[in-house]
Parts: C-alpha cells; structure tokens; sequence
C-alpha cells in the first residue's frame, strides 16, 4: 500500500559518467543535484545525490537514464533531514495517560 501511495522523501544516488550532463538536465526539470567526482575501477565517475519525493524518484532515473543507459542507481528512503519539519505533539486520551507513569 506504501508504494501505492508514494508518499514520503527518498534519496536517490547516481553513478555516472557523464554526471555534468545528467546534472544539468536534472536541475533544468527541478530537481536539486549535488554532485561528486571519484573514480571507479574504469576511471573516473560522478556521484549524484537527489533528494526528491517518492512519487518523482522513478521520473529522476528515466531523465538519468536518457543520457546515460548505463548509470547505476541506488534508493534510500529518508525517514528524517534536517530539511524537514517535525512536529511533535503532546499525546491525548489514553496515550498521556500511559505516558506519565
């Protein structure tokens, strides 16, 4: 049901070649890019990390993907940044209750 909703913030990492490129489009659709160079075992590479909403994720790989067929990507789902509010409330009924002893 999660995944049908698709609700919450994910982190999305993009191994690629040609970070630059796919970093421009991203941006130009929206999307806020961080980008890292390093070097695999073929030689250099770009990191991009985005942070996006569940529901955009699999439209971020396809724009990836456009330039790049072979990046490689990894999810993580965000349960918490600094980015985001929390809000904490004081528990009613039974909850405060329970809380207090």
């Amino acid at each position: 049901m999660e995944d049908w909703l698709a609700v919450g913030d994910q982190v999305l990492r993009i191994f690629t070649r040609r970070g630059q490129r796919v970093a421009r489009k991203l941006r130009a659709s929206g999307y806020r890019v961080t980008e890292f160079d390093g070097r695999g075992q073929g030689g250099p590479v770009s990191l991009l990390f985005i942070k996006t909403t569940r529901r955009n994720t699999s439209r971020a790989i396809q724009l990836a993907q456009d330039i790049d067929a072979r990046c490689f990507y990894v999810i993580d789902d965000v349960r918490l940044s600094s980015g985001r509010k929390v809000r904490f409330h004081t528990p009613t009924g039974w909850r405060a209750v329970a809380k207090k002893k």
